[in-house]
């Protein structure tokens, strides 16, 4: 699909990903966002004019430096959709009603999504999303993502921690151990925690049944 913007022919800055080792130019039209996931914005290039485009292409670069790829992904895919769907070349009050006129009870979450990333790129303060947007969005009821959707879009409020995220909690407790400022049961625990998964109320069932068999065994060495 031909762009329809002068932007991808200007210089570029290069934007670092959330992802280590990973970045792109703001003005291309495919991003490598980590090693699984690279999204093509050929069509945000086609339907938003240089200044709405510049906005939308910085906030999405927020994202993508500040949130999981995945996050960003959703988001870029909600936003695309709308734009396809609707063949908007701007965000308006309009736009939106006639959006959320195409979607069903099941899908309002797209909007939902959308209504935060256009939230960000009004505060973040760039061009493209008015006033009037924002006041008709903040007055709207939509339904929230599907459950266990966070999850899926790896959300850095309510999904699971990124590898980074993972590594870094266990090496900082790691140190906190050896500098003395937790205890050899609390470093246990964290470990534990972090390893298999478990939620705090299921960890203390597992180390009740860990103590139990432990006990077991004790008293019976035969079970071994």
């Amino acid at each position: 699909m031909m762009t329809n913007n002068s932007l991808s022919a200007l210089a570029s800055e290069q934007i670092r990903a959330s992802a280590n080792g990973y970045s792109f130019l703001l003005y291309d039209t495919t991003w490598t966002l980590d090693r699984n996931i690279t999204i093509n914005l050929a069509d945000i290039h086609y339907y938003l004019p240089d200044g709405s485009l510049d906005g939308c292409l910085r906030t999405l670069a927020f994202y993508a430096s500040n949130r999981s790829s995945s996050h960003t992904k959703n988001i870029f895919e909600r936003f695309q959709h709308m734009l396809r769907k609707t063949g908007a070349r701007e965000i308006t009050d309009i736009v939106l009603i006639n959006y959320r006129s195409m979607l069903s009870p099941a899908t309002e979450w797209y909007l939902a999504t959308i209504r935060g990333f256009l939230r960000s790129w009004h505060e973040l303060g760039y061009p493209g999303i008015s006033k009037e947007v924002i006041r008709l969005l903040d007055g709207w009821t939509l339904k929230g993502n599907r459950k266990g959707d966070a999850v899926k879009r790896m959300d850095p409020r309510e999904g699971p921690l990124t590898d980074n995220e993972l590594t870094a909690v266990n090496e900082g407790a790691i140190r906190a151990y050896e500098k003395s400022l937790i205890t050899i049961a609390e470093l246990a625990m964290t470990l534990c925690i972090s390893h298999t998964g478990r939620r705090p109320s299921k960890y203390r069932y597992f180390v009740w049944s860990m103590s139990f068999v432990a006990k077991m065994v004790k008293e019976n060495p035969s079970m071994c």
